[in-house]
């Protein structure tokens, strides 16, 4: 999972039960800690199992992890990659049955 794309990480996110609020807010708490948290300095994919437990919590499976990694990392960015991941979170139901 580690180098798919986002959408791939997307629809691995929405098929494993998560919706448009838990990603956002497990990108968000992901972005927030290597910005100016704890492992501010990293990036996401820099971050070992044990870090993201940290961040993200305990009862996460690895390949999710993996694909919140990668959607944090496209929402840090400011580009059209970034906006077109926002707007397919954002209908996720809809992106998922255009798939």
């Amino acid at each position: 999972m580690a180098d798919s794309n986002w959408e791939d990480a997307l629809i691995h996110l929405h098929e494993m039960g998560w919706d448009t609020d838990d990603i956002d807010s497990a990108c968000e708490a992901l972005v927030e800690a290597c910005r100016e948290g704890v492992f501010e300095g990293n990036e996401p994919s820099d971050l070992d199992t044990d870090q993201l437990k940290q961040i993200l919590g305990d009862d996460m499976s690895t390949t999710e992890q993996e694909a919140v990694v990668t959607l944090a990392e496209v929402r840090a960015q400011e580009d059209p990659e970034a906006e077109a991941m926002r707007e397919a979170l954002w209908d996720i139901d809809e992106f998922a049955e255009s798939r």
